[in-house]
Formats: C-alpha cells, sequence, structure tokens
C-alpha cells in the first residue's frame, strides 16, 4: 500500500515546531510496521488556516485526484472549514 503523510503544524505555537519531528518519526514507524511504502510527506508549517496559504494541502488533494498513494495518515488535516470544502468536491476524486 502506498501511504501520503500530512503534517500540520503552527509556527505560532513553538510545542508546535518541535512536534513536527516528532509527527514525522511516528508517521514513519507505522507506516513501516504496517510493510507500506512512503509516497510523500506534505508538510504545512504556517500561520493562519487561509487556504491560499494551504498550497502543501492544495497539493495533497490533487494527487488523491490522480490516484499516486492509497491511504492519508494524518493527525490533523484541514480546519472544518477546509474540510467543508473539500468534501463538496469529493466527486472528482
Amino acid at each position: 500500500m502506498i501511504c501520503a503523510v500530512h503534517i500540520r503544524v503552527s509556527t505560532d505555537k513553538e510545542e508546535e515546531k518541535i512536534s513536527l519531528e516528532n509527527q514525522q518519526r511516528l508517521f514513519y514507524n507505522i507506516i513501516v510496521e504496517k510493510g507500506w511504502d512512503l509516497f510523500r510527506f506534505y508538510i504545512d508549517v504556517e500561520s493562519g488556516t487561509e487556504d491560499k496559504k494551504r498550497e502543501t494541502l492544495r497539493k495533497l488533494i490533487e494527487d488523491a485526484k490522480k490516484h499516486k498513494f492509497d491511504v492519508i495518515l494524518s493527525r490533523a488535516i484541514a480546519t472544518n472549514k477546509e474540510w467543508e470544502a473539500f468534501i463538496r468536491n469529493k466527486g472528482d476524486c
């Protein structure tokens, strides 16, 4: 199985910056345990949640529509507003 990983951290919070490394390690260990292949880490390190600032999330969605991977691992991929927009457009996947 091919896996994509989305990691989202806020630059406003110091503990989130540290969390980036921890999340990468955690997700990599899960992938190894399951015997999956890693397609890519999609990492959003930004302040705020405006869609125009979320290029990495948009790339993840674009790659999902192209069926480049089978599963996405994420702790918190998007805000409710962003998920609502994604769900509205899910017919394109």
